[in-house]
């Protein structure tokens, strides 16, 4: 696994780091954190404090203390961190972690309320580009000491959520590239296997559609591919498309949008006059306007989806699933998107790095960096948590391994394929990105309903984008 660390090294390196403005610091760390520094990094997890007398300090002076603590559905992930809040609560018995799951399509907009109401969760688990705003807003603790007190566990400096120098988000993991998912036992019963690209990173758009053609005549009652437009999640996929053919979204500074300029209006166009081409060809299922993520993903388990629209890490999402028997046996593989000349793999939209962040309005923030300082030193849970999800590790003591060869194999080419073509420069670490997304899924609805043109989809989302820019920069200076 050599190689997968060097190149996850790589992808550390290349994907964009943005550091907020605006931070007061927080208090030091506790003394029970610098005792488990002392413990063994990526082993189990640390002791509890030593008193004076050399016996173990079991908490019995302390008040109990209920620590929420927000996560996003992952198929699988329940019972690991189910576990570790066992962990925690063995290790300082005083705290309680209470879990709560957040769905994937409403979960950022309950953040984002939690943080305008005061009412945020104790400890926080997302991608660094939704908790950015929470950091530019000056509501996060600074988490310096429990970065500094585990800083050998890194590949590299935490860089996002840095202020002023200070941490205000631990970077533990990052986001898989965007692909197409393939269902490879029905593309040979479809007589399409051949069609997908032997390198499975180069191809353009006309053998992509050419590929979906062959397989809807094959069978009518399964689907090539599919696209959404009822819901926010994979937004980032569609980004990847954008990309992927040389368009830009934002200006170099990250004041305004260039969608509705030049060559980039083109681009844009182009890509969604492909999406209205699969739609009007009946290679896409019917209503995609009102279609949501999980409606696809039932397509795919169910076995009547060839191309599923996601990224790499479902494959293990989907694996988990076809080992719990809810999904339906068949083997996998990725394939990049299409480009208009297949010469080169698209670039491709990277969510930065995913962690954590803890919050002081409820006044723990001391205990929650006790349960910060004591994931980062399990490396077991931190890896269980990446094989289900599939996500990639930043951190040095985690030995990527998949669920079965054939996955391990396809995320060490997903990892060689990010580290090279993984953007996340384009704007979607900015502190208002939460915000100018939602300007992008109401277009998809109107160009997949019918009701505006590719050009008029441009037009209306730079004016909508261009809006949620300006507000932020008036806003915050």
């Amino acid at each position: 696994m050599k190689k997968v660390i060097a190149l996850l090294l790589a992808l550390v390196m290349v994907v964009g780091m943005a550091a907020c403005g605006g931070q007061s610091e927080g208090d030091t760390i506790p003394q029970q954190l610098a005792a488990n520094d002392s413990g063994s990094a990526g082993g189990d997890a640390a002791a509890p404090e030593k008193k004076d007398d050399g016996s173990a300090d079991t908490g019995e002076d302390k008040e109990p203390v209920t620590l929420s603590f927000w996560y996003f559905a992952e198929t699988g992930v329940d019972p690991i961190w189910e576990a570790f809040a066992e962990q925690v609560h063995e290790t300082y018995p005083w705290i309680t972690l209470e879990l709560e799951v957040l769905p994937g399509d409403t979960g950022p907009e309950k953040f984002t309320v939690a943080c305008a109401t005061g009412t945020t969760p104790d400890i926080y688990c997302d991608g660094y580009s939704r908790i950015a705003p929470a950091i530019t807003a000056g509501l996060t603790v600074d988490l310096t000491d429990v970065v500094e007190a585990n800083q050998d566990l890194f590949f590299g400096e935490q860089t996002e959520g840095v202020v002023d120098g200070r941490n205000y988000y631990v970077a533990t993991h990052s986001g898989a590239p965007y692909c197409l998912l393939i269902n490879m036992d029905l593309a040979e019963d479809l007589g399409v296997a051949d069609m997908i690209p032997e390198d499975r990173e180069t191809w353009t758009y006309e053998q992509f559609l050419d590929t979906c053609r062959a397989a809807k005549a094959a069978d009518p009652s399964v689907y090539p591919v599919a696209l959404y437009g009822g819901s926010r999640s994979g937004d980032a996929w569609d980004y990847s498309w954008f990309l992927g053919n040389g368009a830009e979204i934002l200006n170099e500074d990250h004041t305004a949008t260039v969608i509705n300029e030049g060559a980039n209006k083109e681009k844009i166009v182009e890509v969604l006059k492909l999406y209205q081409t699969l739609i009007d060809e009946g290679l896409v299922p019917d209503g995609v306007a009102s279609m949501i993520d999980e409606d696809v993903d039932s397509l795919y388990f169910s076995g009547r989806l060839l191309f599923e629209p996601t990224a790499y890490n479902y494959l293990s999402w989907t694996n988990t699933l076809q080992e719990e028997g809810t999904a339906v046996q068949f083997r996998q593989d990725a394939v990049c998107l299409p480009t208009p000349d297949g010469r080169e793999p698209p670039m491709t939209t990277s969510w930065g790095s995913y962690g954590y962040c803890v919050f002081g309005n409820n006044g723990h923030e001391e205990d929650a960096k006790l349960v910060i300082d004591l994931l980062l030193k399990d490396t077991a849970t931190r890896t269980k948590l990446i094989q289900v999800s599939g996500k990639l590790p930043i951190m040095s003591d985690v030995e990527v391994s998949y669920e079965t060869p054939e996955i391990t194999a396809i995320m060490e080419r997903a990892v060689a394929y990010g580290a090279q073509y993984a953007n996340s420069t384009f704007g979607i670490l900015e502190p208002f990105w939460s915000d100018f997304r939602e300007t992008f899924y109401v277009q998809k609805q109107d160009l997949f309903v019918g009701n505006i043109t590719p050009e008029q989809f441009v037009e209306n989302w730079a004016a909508a984008g261009d809006a949620v820019i300006s507000d932020y920069l008036a806003a915050n200076g």
